[in-house]
């Protein structure tokens, strides 16, 4: 899929789990190496970290001279769409609770990634397309003037979007 990527410069679309350095801060005791971020690793400097080859080894594709040079650098906007990152801290639920009991609103977390992937990939061009507000259910009769007096869905992206500002800042 990388090579794919990389010789045509396709779109390519993943479905994964982030784990970041920052998430250890969310437990009392550390999380496993966050090493699924990494994965991207190829694209941007040709070849994946030691600390994956070593707990992945012989999983993990080598990689040519040809295909390295192909592969290096071809990933040019990595954030494509974000949802969230994690509704607790020690099992006790952090951030605003949104209509969908799965999600929470931690808009830190969009910062805490964004600045991460700047740092690891020296990035600073970064495209995000979808941050998405889970809405409660409309009533029938709900009166217009509330429906565009959406402050919930106001106040949650303005806080992502000050998110967003202070990490590229």
């Amino acid at each position: 899929m990388i090579h794919k990527h990389a010789s045509s410069l396709a779109t390519l679309t993943l479905r994964f789990e982030v784990e970041l350095p920052f998430l250890a801060s969310l437990f009392s005791s550390p999380p496993p190496p966050p090493l699924r971020l990494r994965v991207f690793d190829p694209i941007v400097y040709g070849d994946y970290p030691p600390e994956m080859r070593h707990y992945l080894g012989s999983v993990l594709p080598r990689f040519s001279q040809e295909e390295i040079s192909i592969e290096k650098e071809s990933w040019d906007r990595p954030i494509r769409g974000f949802v969230y990152t994690t509704g607790e801290r020690d099992g006790v639920l952090i951030g605003d609770p949104t209509a969908n009991p799965r999600f929470f609103a931690v808009p830190r977390g969009m910062e805490k990634i964004i600045n991460y992937v700047k740092e690891r990939y020296n990035i600073m061009r970064m495209i995000v397309i979808e941050n998405g507000f889970a809405p409660p259910p409309q009533q029938k009769q709900q009166d217009q003037q509330d429906l565009l007096q959406d402050a919930e869905r106001m106040n949650f992206h303005k806080s992502y979007l000050a998110a967003r500002a202070r990490a590229i800042t």
